[in-house]
């Protein structure tokens, strides 16, 4: 198995070369001394993306080495981060890479002094020329990867691994990143040191991704006008989906109702099922009354399912995605219903009735296996098709169902 995690030994040679030239054979970096606990040497200092992939080997745990230190290293991950560099040049990263210095068996190669006027600050000292010297000799497999990297390197990366392969892949080499390095850490403690850092890290939730995302102007156009009508539905008076989209992640005040649809999941099928098929030429206002007159149009047509979430799904999440991903094919009917027209409430009424509506069943299933639903929402009948895929086969079924009642 490839060492994907490293690089090979002419690219490390062409790093340590790159590094010389900036900074000279002897390259001296202040840091600061962090008390933490007895015992443990802490400092902060930064360190270019180049210099972090020749100092510090990376033992992700996987089938080469079972005891690594990292989590396995996932390419999409990689991918994500190297294209999020490349396309956002407002793109900083201040979280600290994590390092540890094997100080005594590396003294061929680093140095640490003490600052005579503040013994807060410290001086490590890397042996440049030496590190050049060792990777020349060194003997490489058959890959050309280095198979002693312990011999040319001077310690372990311990968080970071796929933020640095992801800027590295991006060509963002001189690209410097706050560094938190360890001196002398046993192996043992380089494993506490990482579930301190992870163990108990959540990633946000996409409710307040989507936040951030609006706040910091991040959001494609597209994008962006899905969030304004998301809003707009959730906090105009006339909406119906008023205070039912549950866009913050705190306990709701006393008082609200209870949220039907995540702003997250609600956002992303407005962007990808729904406002594509709607006249552009129409305002931001009347693109959201279009899309309150059809969600109302559905409570009018299933009144006890959207009145009563206990024993029904069509005001939850899974209510919401069948219904926004049938809005294509409700609102061309619509269209047509409506002699070319712009679909008003009425008009989708009528559409969705007459598709849908009257105590009407579709088959689901194949063979042997293929049943009647009764299409009133009911949890009884509903609650086994929640999973993703279960989703498709009622949207593709009742996609097929509509075909066949109305006009396309």
């Amino acid at each position: 198995m490839g060492k994907v995690y490293s690089k090979e030994k002419g690219e490390l040679i062409e790093i340590v070369e790159n590094i010389i030239e900036r900074e000279g054979e002897q390259w001296k970096i202040p840091m600061i001394c962090i008390n933490q606990r007895n015992g443990y040497s802490m400092f902060t200092t930064v360190i270019p993306v180049d210099a972090s992939h020749i100092l510090f080997r990376r033992i992700p745990r996987d089938y080469d080495d079972p005891e690594g230190i990292q989590r396995a290293l996932k390419d999409k991950k990689v991918d994500n981060i190297e294209k999020l560099i490349r396309e956002d040049n407002r793109f900083t990263s201040p979280n600290a890479v994590v390092a540890n210095l094997i100080m005594k068996e590396k003294d061929w190669g680093c140095s640490v002094e003490v600052d005579h006027n503040n013994s807060k600050i410290h001086y490590l000292t890397i042996n440049l020329a030496a590190i050049l010297s060792r990777l020349v000799d060194a003997e490489v497999d058959l890959e050309g990867f280095v198979k002693e990297e312990d011999n040319v390197m001077l310690g372990y990366l311990i968080d970071a691994h796929h933020r640095t392969e992801g800027m590295y892949q991006a060509g963002k080499m001189r690209f410097e990143l706050p560094l938190t390095l360890y001196l002398k850490l046993p192996k043992e403690d380089m494993a506490k040191v990482f579930v301190d850092i992870n163990q108990y890290q959540e990633k946000p939730s996409q409710i307040h991704t989507l936040a951030m995302r609006a706040l910091s102007g991040t959001l494609s156009s597209v994008e962006e006008k899905a969030n304004d009508i998301l809003k707009m539905l959730n906090t105009e008076t006339w909406s119906i989906l008023k205070d039912r989209i549950k866009d913050v992640d705190s306990k709701r005040p006393a008082g609200m109702p209870k949220t039907y649809v995540n702003s997250s999941t609600f956002h992303a099928l407005l962007h990808q099922q729904v406002l594509k098929h709607i006249k552009s030429s129409l305002s931001i206002l009347n693109q959201t009354k279009l899309l309150n007159d059809y969600f109302k149009a559905w409570s009018v047509v299933f009144e006890e399912a959207w009145s009563d979430e206990k024993k029904h799904v069509l005001v939850k999440s899974m209510g919401f995605q069948i219904m926004m991903r049938l809005f294509s094919k409700i609102h061309s009917n619509a269209i047509i219903e409506n002699n070319g027209g712009t679909p008003d409430f009425e008009t989708y009424e009528i559409v969705i009735n007459k598709a849908l509506g009257g105590n009407q069943y579709m088959e689901i299933g194949e063979g042997d296996n293929k049943i009647k639903l009764p299409i009133n929402w009911a949890s009884e009948f509903y609650g086994g098709y929640s999973s993703g895929k279960g989703i498709n086969s009622i949207v593709n079924v009742l996609t097929q169902h509509i075909t066949n009642k109305l006009h396309v």
